[in-house]
């Protein structure tokens, strides 16, 4: 009875480790399947990394480009806005001498003809404080005549 106890004990103790043996080797086998998928994906990742790095730094680029580009079209823009400006402040200051010189040879004129006026009036006016003399002188001549 003791050895047959024995021999069912040894019996179940070589069954445990035959099934120990094949849960290890079955582990084993998982343990490698997921370090195999596990590097897997960790290449995978480092793959995706790169191409998200090399997507960034395209469109980073593309940023670049499109920014001094658009910097570039708005100093032609400001400086055309301003060669306008300056065209236009030229072109006041030039119409602001012209106006002046106008006004100041209107102002010549207008003295010239008056003191043209001026004389031509006074010699009237001397022709006909003369006559004027004249008549009274002959009025008094005829007073005299007449008494």
């Amino acid at each position: 009875l003791k050895m047959e106890n024995e021999y069912q004990l040894r019996l179940k103790d070589m069954n445990y480790n035959e099934k120990i043996k094949e849960l290890t080797e079955k582990f084993i086998q998982e343990m490698e399947s997921l370090k195999t998928k596990n590097q897997v994906l960790r290449t995978e990742k480092e793959k995706q990394a790169l191409t998200h790095e090399e997507a960034m730094a395209e469109v980073m680029e593309k940023h670049s480009k499109e920014q001094q580009d658009l910097e570039s079209t708005n100093n032609q823009k400001l400086m055309l806005e301003f060669e306008k400006y300056q065209e236009l402040q030229v072109k006041s200051q030039r119409m602001q001498e012209d106006y002046e010189k106008q006004l100041h040879e209107m102002e010549e004129s207008k003295t010239l003809a008056l003191e043209e006026l001026t004389e031509y009036y006074e010699a009237k006016l001397q022709e006909k404080l003369l006559l004027l003399e004249q008549c009274q002188d002959e009025s008094r001549e005829q007073v005299r005549e007449f008494e």
